[in-house]
Order: C-alpha cells, then structure tokens, then sequence
C-alpha cells in the first residue's frame, strides 16, 4: 500500500507547532463553508481550511479533503483556494518573507 503523500505531510505539518512548543490551534484554523469573516479575525498569522458543513470540527483532525485551504494575515484572507496544506504553507513562508512578516510572539 502506498501513502498518500500530501496525506503524510499534512499529519508532519500539523504537528511541527507541537515540537517547538507552540499551540496548534492558534496557527491552524477550521470553519465551515458558511461561518462568517469574524471567525479568524482575531488570527494574526495563520492557515485556514474550509470543510462542509456536513463534516465535524474535531480539534486537530487532518482534513484532507477540504472545500477550500486559504492563508490568514492579520486577520484578513490574503490567498484562498489554495489546493492543500502542504502548498499553503509553503505560500505563507513566501509571503512572509516577501512582505517581512514577523512570526507572531505567544
């Protein structure tokens, strides 16, 4: 059997704030499709997926099959429709280093 391979980096990646002491959820944000802006308002930098309304938030889960992955910067969506996680935070790394971006201290 072979691994998904965004699968496989999509689980590393949602547990990289993990090894260096951070808290996952204040980076990596879920809503579903129809939750309004208000939702990340408050995230200064982070990755947001889109899931349908169907599916159920549970804290951490992978979500692989996202309606939509999109990139939050100071609480508004700078890039949306973005294919995976993987890409996104690639996207964001660009982003930050193209616009100075400071990683937001706890």
């Amino acid at each position: 059997m072979n691994p998904d391979v965004t699968a496989m980096r999509t689980m590393v990646l949602r547990g990289l704030p993990v090894l260096l002491g951070d808290d996952p959820s204040d980076f990596y944000n879920t809503c579903f499709d129809c939750d309004s802006d208000e939702t990340w308002a408050q995230v200064s930098v982070g990755v947001l997926t889109v899931v349908p309304e169907d599916e159920q938030l549970v804290p951490n889960q992978l979500h692989l099959q996202p309606i939509s992955t999109a990139i939050i910067v100071e609480g508004a969506i700078v890039m949306d429709d973005v294919q995976n996680l993987p890409e996104a935070l690639c996207l964001l790394f660009g982003l930050s280093y193209a616009l100075h971006l400071d990683y937001p201290t706890p």
